[in-house]
């Protein structure tokens, strides 16, 4: 899986228009991140970014792009530990200094 967040410009921004969130391996549209206006109300700022992915099961929301596509790939990350998915690309490296387990089924 590879999650693909858009980066939305200033111009869309205005109409709470929603922009696909798209699986970079299927092609597929995931999820849906919608852009507005930041807004306060005393002394507190609503974020204006929204992001929902796999039908509002993952949402969040947040200040910057950055905050989207970090969000984004925790999701990824996740998903692909839960699928097994053992493939390392270059794209997505091993973290280093943790250790891989596996899991053993003992013997009857």
């Amino acid at each position: 899986m590879d999650i693909q967040v858009p980066r939305i410009d200033g111009r869309t921004r205005m109409g709470d228009i929603p922009h696909s969130i798209i699986d970079g391996d299927t092609g597929n549209e995931i999820g849906t991140i919608v852009c507005g206006q930041g807004t306060w109300l005393t002394n507190k700022r609503f974020h204006s970014r929204t992001i929902s992915l796999f039908n509002g099961k993952f949402r969040g929301s947040f200040e910057t792009h950055a905050e989207c596509v970090a969000f984004a790939k925790g999701v990824e990350a996740a998903i692909n530990q839960m699928m097994g998915a053992t493939e390392r690309s270059k794209d997505h490296p091993s973290a280093k200094g943790y250790y891989e387990f596996r899991h053993v089924e003992p013997s009857a």
